[in-house]
């Protein structure tokens, strides 16, 4: 067996320069899909399509941002982070750059949706892997620094987009902000790798695992394993043919990407429909309220440059509501579930009161209490996985909730224009998020319920523990308590 690298994370040094870059890829990924509602307006006046067929440019593009997620992390462990992060960069400005020239709604959705959403989402991931390579002990304070940058990217871009949009028209927004996207290889620059992969593989023998196949495990340069199969017999790496790993690193990424995607083995447990219901009801409600607060503002006769100010609070929001309640989360004897039911709760009551006002200090208000309840909610779901699943259900779990996201996002915003087109009114719209936010928050509180039958099932007869599932080593390996933890 391989021995990791025998030097431990600085947590400092260059580490806080790629606590930068990751800010920057949280800040520029993020903030551009938040920032979509002020486009949306753009794009419906520029192509003079329907809203129903406009909103779908910001779903697909959200679409894209979580699915690229999988691959991102695949192709980091074989070819590098920094690598992927500058190669995602360059997908992203290319999209926006050519989304400048595009003349109809359907090339929006292939150079805005696909290639900058899919650049986007490279990054991500890879972003928090780099930090978690630098930092173990000051792992919290610099988790909970990079990830800053998605309230801060939603308060920038919603203003910027307005404002560039006013002066330059939207052809010239979207190539100020192609120029700005390029910071992204800039944060892919910062990744350094910790470790030389040169110095950390070994030539010593390796052990067979059975009659048929051998194993090669090498240290990347993240400081993780990878495991190579061959059935070829070999015993140490002089034996390698390069060509042959190379070819099987490509399949590998594509396979992993994919079982990542579809985790069947998480569909075996009873408790994890209600954890996907509630990821539906917040795809649902997110994605209308995110793409048609603005244009209801206008709707209600504010002009643009105000109506920019609603999802510029929703920032602030976000900002504030992440901390407070995983904050909640960490006091002995509160219910995740129910912490996370009343994210959702709040979610859905405001986005119905907010049909029936029409001031801009009340949009503004009912808006800062929704993205409350959206960082609060968004921080809980890796959270409330590891509580009713365990530890090592968080990644697949986490994962394929975030793809319900984006997948239920997708459809969300298309049906929710539609029927803005067919009724003449934004308060259907929002009826249907407050809805779809309240059936959220009825899965997240019959959480216990569906947890306690799948205990049931099992042979051993063991009762569900929080304590068991949740100690302070499994808290420190989660990025959402990492984050909390900072307080």
């Amino acid at each position: 067996m391989v021995s990791k690298p025998d030097k431990d994370p600085p947590d400092g040094g260059w580490g806080w320069l790629v606590v930068v870059g990751a800010f920057i890829v949280f800040f520029m990924s993020s903030g551009s899909y938040f920032a979509f509602g002020v486009l949306y307006v753009a794009f419906i006046d520029a192509f003079e399509e329907s809203k129903a067929a406009t909103a779908w440019v910001g779903s697909i593009y959200y679409l894209f941002l979580v699915m690229a997620g999988p691959f991102g992390i695949c192709l980091s462990s074989h070819f590098g982070h920094r690598l992927v992060v500058v190669i995602g960069g360059l997908i992203a400005t290319a999209g926006l750059i050519l989304t400048s020239l595009a003349t109809d709604l359907y090339q929006v959705c292939l150079t805005y949706s696909v290639m900058a959403g899919f650049g986007c989402g490279l990054c991500l991931i890879p972003g928090i892997e780099m930090v978690s390579v630098y930092f173990k002990k000051r792992l919290a304070l610099a988790l909970g620094l990079c990830m800053a940058g998605t309230g801060a990217g939603q308060i920038c871009f919603a203003f910027l987009s307005q404002a560039l949009l006013d002066i330059y028209g939207w052809r010239g927004m979207m190539l100020i902000l192609s120029g700005a996207m390029l910071h992204l290889c800039v944060a892919g620059v910062l990744f350094k790798p910790l470790h030389d992969i040169r110095k950390s593989i070994p030539t010593t023998n390796y052990s067979a695992i059975n009659d048929e196949t051998e194993v090669i495990n090498v240290i990347l340069q993240n400081g993780k394993e990878m495991t190579i199969y061959s059935n070829e017999g070999l015993k140490n790496t002089s034996d390698v043919d390069n060509t042959c790993c190379v070819r099987k690193m490509r399949f590998s990424c594509v396979t992993s990407a994919l079982s990542s995607l579809f985790a069947c083995e998480m569909f075996k447990e009873t408790v994890f429909y209600p954890i996907l219901v509630a990821g539906l009801g917040q795809a649902f409600g997110q994605a209308i309220v995110t793409t048609h607060v603005v244009g209801r503002a206008r709707d209600f006769g504010m002009p643009d440059a105000k109506g920019s100010l609603i999802p510029t609070v929703m920032g602030f929001g976000q900002l504030i509501g992440r901390p407070i309640f995983g904050a909640v989360c960490n006091f002995p004897r509160v219910r995740s579930n129910i912490v996370y039911g009343i994210t959702m709760a709040m979610c859905g009551i405001m986005s119905v009161i907010s049909i029936y006002i029409e001031s801009l200090t009340g949009q503004l208000i009912s808006i800062f209490v929704i993205g409350v309840g959206v960082g609060g909610y968004v921080v809980l779901i890796s959270f409330v996985v590891c509580c009713f699943m365990g530890i090592d259900k968080i990644g697949p779990g986490s994962s394929i909730t975030y793809q319900v996201h984006g997948i239920f996002g997708l459809i969300a915003a298309p049906i929710s224009g539609l029927m803005r087109d067919t009724y003449g009114s934004y308060e259907e719209v929002f009826w249907l998020a407050g809805v779809a936010y309240a059936i959220g928050a009825a899965a997240a509180f019959l959480l216990p319920l569906a947890k306690s039958r799948d205990v049931k099932r099992r042979k051993d007869g063991r009762a569900f523990d929080n304590s068991m599932l949740i100690t302070e080593d499994y808290l420190d390996r989660l990025l959402v308590t990492e984050y909390l933890t900072t307080l």
